[in-house]
């Protein structure tokens, strides 16, 4: 089982690294931005950490910043600031605020587990987990229902891409939650996942090499 896991870790490394690769260049092409490459850097990070037992304290932390890296690729391609007043009070300002809230209380939480102040607090992290991965689909399912008809084409393996990560990720943390176990052959499928979800999201990035995974939207949003 363990040559196993070595060998799925490696393989989602190579895939990510290449991928890295594809999205250096093609920033320097400009046909996509630092969003992508950030979330893939992290994604990088995060599984070079997972094969390197001197960095298990730090794996948990590693995969939170990849989800919200995730989501923020998501916000950028709408254009949301969090600095501008009108998008902190929309519907998709709430979502990022409960989204970056469960990722900090996530870190916190581990911190303390680290230090060995409070054990108990380790069982809200699943839910910090689901809550992140909840509302990256709630972000994928608002960019897809918002954007104008035009521009669906565009956007479509983003969402494909993306709905991957965060919905094998619901699927992984709710049974984690809900059973309490650890579902282990789920995290031993999460890299090789995460890694399937690349195809589709390179495929968005050329698609939409006019403007860095940006859309428009529609008046209602």
């Amino acid at each position: 089982m363990e040559q196993v896991v070595a060998w799925d870790l490696m393989v989602a490394l190579l895939c990510h690294f290449a991928f890295l690769i594809f999205a250096l260049i093609n920033l320097f092409r400009g046909v996509t931005g630092r969003a992508l490459l950030l979330a893939v850097l992290f994604s990088c990070v995060w599984l070079a950490a997972l094969i390197h037992p001197f960095t298990a304290n730090f794996r948990v932390i590693l995969e939170i910043f990849v989800l919200l890296a995730w989501q923020g690729l998501i916000l950028r391609a709408v254009g949301f600031r969090f600095r501008e007043r009108r998008n902190k009070q929309s519907a998709l300002g709430w979502v990022a605020t409960i989204s970056l809230v469960s990722g900090l209380v996530g870190i916190a939480i581990f911190l303390t587990q680290l230090f060995e102040v409070a054990d108990v607090l380790l069982q809200i992290l699943p839910l910090c987990f689901l809550t992140l991965n909840i509302t990256g689909l709630v972000l994928i399912e608002q960019l897809a229902r918002n954007v104008v008809e035009e521009n669906v084409w565009r956007i479509r393996y983003l969402n494909i891409g993306l709905g991957l990560i965060f919905g094998f990720g619901v699927l992984l943390w709710s049974l984690r939650l809900s059973i309490g176990i650890e579902a282990e052959f789920l995290a031993i499928l999460q890299p090789l996942v995460a890694s399937l979800a690349l195809a589709p999201l390179a495929i968005a990035s050329l698609r939409n090499s006019s403007n860095r995974l940006r859309f428009n939207l529609s008046r209602q949003f």
